[in-house]
């Protein structure tokens, strides 16, 4: 988590439902999906600077959070989580990012991170193993006009999105939702599912933040 403190963990009710990113001593950002299930703010809790899903760094109470206006299954997942009390500034282990003002192009590599499952090597695409610990992975970027290819309408795959390569092993899996993505060290995506067809994983389809800076 040192080398990434601006990577949270999202939870309603308890339970890990997600990731996200730290915006300022106020407000994250994270998955719009994840959130809209809590009944009230006051269900849903922060982890910050933490190395593990549920032990270490410090919970955060969330005052309010703000799902984006025109969330519809991918297009647009994502929300606004407000801290019920600021985070102090000299909180180790735990810095905001910047929105980043431009994607990368097709190829160029990304890191995305998160609390979320991983693949059981022994069955490869078959079985996810969760063990609550921070996760790090560099994927290269794919473009919406590359992407689109993969995914249908159903999950409402638009320009608002991109992807990542899915490569062997290589992608974030349930429970990261809002994962941030982030290219030269400025936030431009947040994971928002990573389909399965056969047990072949589709390319990671993520909410484009760049387009957000007005939101």
């Amino acid at each position: 988590i040192s080398k990434y403190p601006y990577t949270v963990a999202v939870y309603v009710d308890g339970y890990l439902n997600g990731a996200g990113a730290i915006l300022n001593n106020q407000w994250v950002i994270g998955s719009g999906f994840s959130v809209s299930t809590a009944d009230s703010a006051a269900n849903v809790t922060v982890r910050v600077a933490s190395n593990g899903a549920y032990k270490g760094g410090l919970v955060k109470q969330v005052k309010r959070f703000v799902v984006h206006p025109k969330l519809r299954g991918w297009d647009h997942d994502m929300a606004l989580l407000q801290f019920k009390t600021p985070l102090k500034r000299n909180t180790r282990n735990a810095k905001s990012i910047q929105l980043g003002s431009h994607l990368p192009k097709s190829g160029q590599k990304t890191i995305c991170t998160g609390y979320g499952s991983r693949q059981n090597e022994s069955t490869p695409g078959i079985e996810l193993v969760f063990d609550g610990l921070f996760k790090e992975i560099e994927l290269p970027y794919m473009p919406y006009k590359e992407c689109v290819k993969y995914h249908n309408a159903t999950l409402f795959f638009t320009k608002n999105n991109f992807c990542t390569k899915t490569e062997y092993l290589s992608s974030p899996y349930a429970r990261d939702f809002g994962g941030p993505l982030v290219y030269k060290k400025k936030l431009i995506g947040l994971f928002a599912g990573a389909p399965r067809c056969s047990g072949v994983i589709k390319p990671a389809v993520y909410a484009d933040v760049t387009r957000e800076h007005k939101w």
